[in-house]
């Protein structure tokens, strides 16, 4: 009887698993057990969603609070919430949140979410509006 080595290659061989509670997926070969290191999940997005071509995890960003902003002299930063498998994720930890020119009316502010270290990044515009001049 001659025993082949196992090559982990060929389709449907191996097989990527999202880790509960984590933005990493761990492959195993269904073939013969092995399993890798997890590895972090890179999300593109569509829309409010990115998701991790190898593992089909999912997160979602909302932006909240983006609608009214008026100028008053101070940086507008709308809220964010980032869910993952209906889990939501602790900013700072999970994910960091930048904003650039949140400050004067008119043009393009940003808001910009990026998952983990560098996992995947979504941006949304919004607009702040000019004041209205009080007449004395």
């Amino acid at each position: 009887m001659t025993v082949k080595e196992c090559n982990h290659t060929g389709e449907g061989v191996c097989t990527y698993a999202h880790n509960e509670n984590a933005s990493t997926h761990t492959k195993t070969c269904l073939v013969c057990s092995k399993t890798w290191d997890p590895e972090n999940c890179t999300y593109t997005f569509s829309g409010t969603t990115g998701t991790c071509a190898v593992c089909g995890d999912s997160a979602t960003v909302a932006v909240s609070g983006t609608e009214n902003l008026v100028y008053d002299g101070t940086e507008k930063t709308p809220g964010v919430t980032v869910t993952r498998a209906g889990t939501e994720l602790t900013v700072g930890t999970d994910y960091t949140v930048a904003y650039s020119d949140n400050k004067n009316a008119g043009g393009k502010a940003t808001v910009t979410v990026t998952i983990g270290s560098k996992q995947g990044s979504y941006t949304e515009n919004f607009t702040i509006s000019r004041a209205t001049p009080k007449i004395k």
